[in-house]
């Protein structure tokens, strides 16, 4: 190896409490602090930081982290930069990811339209697959995976599981599949639906807010003698 030391004394570790080493068996560049490797830059120039974080940014200002394509001719469906998680034991594979891509072609100093992907990985896999992706005008949409439930989570209530949930089979409103679904405004059900489909109630939950079924057709009113008809 090929090293150069800062130290604090003359003895123990004292003597490379700072260290930049160079690792010629794998032509690997190793940064030292407090006796131990902090970063190392590895042969194929990844930056690993070892036991801590980075930081970025100066004091009392906005950090700024940037990730650039270096590309003068970026077109549609080109991506742009990843954030990507992953861990050791799933053998340092990427488990998890944030995309920026490009979202529309003819990139210009003063038009660049991107949309954000977010991935997860399911139980079973070890694929990423994007869930949500927010595009250029703002537009949010989940997996395009129409077979697979998507949920929006809310505060628990007294509503059921409280979700907006959208199906393959359609819509749920502040309710699990398997129990009643709700519209609600300032914190009422002002409509809801039962599991079964055939039921729906406003307002309430007695029998007087319920829409009956009924049958089109002709009727024939009919009155008594002596009784005073009056219209409301």
């Amino acid at each position: 190896d090929g090293r150069i030391n800062f130290a604090d004394g003359t003895t123990g570790s004292a003597e490379s409490e700072g260290q930049v080493r160079y690792d010629h068996s794998d032509n690997s560049m190793h940064f030292h602090t407090a006796d131990a490797a902090r970063l190392t830059i590895d042969s194929a120039g990844n930056v690993l930081v070892a036991d801590g974080y980075l930081q970025i940014g100066p004091a009392n200002s906005t950090a700024d982290l940037r990730l650039y394509r270096n590309d003068a001719s970026i077109a549609d469906g080109n991506a742009i930069g990843d954030v990507n998680f992953g861990g050791a034991d799933a053998d340092n594979a990427i488990a998890a990811r944030i995309r920026a891509v490009a979202d529309a072609s003819n990139w210009t100093p003063t038009s660049s339209p991107t949309r954000l992907e977010f991935g997860t990985t399911p139980v079973g896999s070890e694929t990423v697959a994007t869930r949500l992706t927010i595009d250029s005008a703002g537009l949010a949409t989940f997996s395009d995976d129409v077979t697979a439930d998507a949920f929006l989570p809310t505060t628990a209530g007294a509503y059921g599981s409280n979700h907006v949930g959208v199906h393959s089979s359609g819509v749920v409103l502040n309710a699990a599949t398997s129990q009643t679904g709700y519209i609600m405004s300032a914190g009422s059900a002002v409509m809801t639906f039962a599991p079964t489909g055939a039921e729906i109630q406003l307002g309430g939950f007695t029998a007087a807010n319920k829409l009956a079924n009924y049958e089109e057709g002709t009727w024939t009113p009919q009155f008594n003698a002596g009784t005073p008809f009056t219209s409301t």
